[in-house]
């Protein structure tokens, strides 16, 4: 593996050196890095409009395999219930809307370099990042029509959106492709997206204006057969907070 001329030299370096003295994630990661195309990691991705009205890109080959395979593993023992933000109160809790599990991504090397891949296709700094989620949906699990973005007009989405600022951007990893059916679906624009492994979506929850862009109401879809595993990363309007 050759890290050299990449934005990641010294994490590279730290890595190595906790490798050598023991350290299993370390290992695991120079594992799977090992099997990536660094070079290619380390150029900004291109996208493409797949739709006229709204800001929806794919991003073919986002992820490398391997790296795709690390987060489901990495993902699959911590799995739990997700949640959802209640816009009338503020409150997260559970939504019969939202039957997949999910699980935080654990800050690594190779989460870096994911945002930061995601960074170059938005133009947004991974500051505005929220942490990242890996996503699975076993047959008859979805996330059912929902918005990313922070409604407004409810009274419970004013405190979080002084504080964090608007939820602009969505990109959603697809990290496998042993399923049936489970797309993206945007009934409102009348579009479909299923990606293969790697591949990512990305859209803008806003309009130019800042304003909420109602055509992106979109669900994630029911695997018929298998189980899907995507990673979603949201990106905010402004830096969050530094999470210790």
């Amino acid at each position: 593996m050759d890290a050299a001329q990449t934005p990641w030299d010294k994490d590279f370096s730290r890595l190595t050196r906790e490798a050598d003295a023991g350290d299993a994630s370390a290992r695991a990661q120079l594992d799977v890095l090992a099997q990536c195309d660094l070079r290619t990691l380390a150029q900004p991705p291109t996208k493409e409009r797949i739709h006229a009205q709204s800001a929806i890109f794919a991003c073919k080959g986002f992820a490398p395999p391997a790296i795709c395979d690390w987060l489901v593993a990495r993902a699959l023992p911590r799995l739990h219930p997700s949640v959802v933000h209640n816009s009338r109160t503020g409150e997260m809790g559970a939504d019969p809307r939202r039957t997949a599990m999910n699980c935080g991504v654990e800050r690594d090397l190779i989460t870096a370099i994911m945002q930061q891949r995601a960074a170059w296709l938005t133009g947004a700094p991974v500051s505005h990042y929220e942490p990242p989620n890996v996503i699975s949906y076993e047959p008859g699990q979805r996330f059912d029509y929902h918005h990313d973005y922070i409604d407004p007009s409810q009274p419970g989405s004013a405190d979080e959106l002084a504080a964090l600022g608007q939820r602009v951007v969505t990109i959603v990893t697809y990290l496998n492709t042993e399923f049936d059916g489970a797309a993206t679906d945007f009934p409102r624009l009348g579009f479909s997206f299923r990606g293969e492994k790697g591949d990512a979506i990305m859209f803008a929850n806003v309009l130019p204006s800042g304003a909420p862009d109602i055509n992106t109401l979109h669900a994630g879809l029911p695997p018929a057969a298998g189980r899907k595993w995507v990673l979603s990363q949201w990106i905010r309007a402004r830096p969050l907070p530094a999470r210790a």
